[in-house]
């Protein structure tokens, strides 16, 4: 079935709400339903398993660990249907114009993970980020 548009879908939410675990269940699905998935994550994350986006419960999915946003279009294997990219707001700023490319060109879904810190406080790229999104 060919994808004509993509779409954004944004995970967010204070601290320890479960929007890994979110993610990963979006992701399964994904890989279930047989589309081509390819997961990111910033290569400062190494809080569980370095290639692996893991959640608290210990669900995990593979992923790769990368130092910018700029790598996510240089990564994106032919055929990838579903991206998604875990704590989204440890990227630079360009990860909005990589998500807007991505989200509307090639990918029909678009997942990514963005939170409050925990002072409440949103992060940057959460406004930026939702603004652009179909779902929440």
């Amino acid at each position: 079935m060919a994808h004509q548009y993509g779409s954004v879908e944004v995970i967010t939410g204070s601290m320890f709400c479960g929007k890994t675990e979110e993610l990963i269940r979006r992701l399964r699905r994904a890989t279930i339903a047989r589309q081509k998935v390819q997961v990111f994550k910033p290569i400062i994350d190494d809080r569980y398993a370095f290639a692996k986006v893991t959640s608290h419960s210990g669900t995990d999915f593979d992923a790769l660990p990368i130092g910018s946003s700029g790598e996510i279009l240089a990564h994106l294997e032919p055929g990838t249907t579903v991206v998604g990219i875990d704590e989204a707001q440890f990227f630079d700023e360009t990860i909005v114009s990589v998500i807007e490319e991505t989200g509307s060109s090639w990918h029909p879904r678009y997942c990514h993970r963005v939170g409050y810190g925990f002072s409440r406080r949103t992060f940057w790229l959460h406004a930026r980020s939702y603004g652009k999104s179909g779902k929440g």
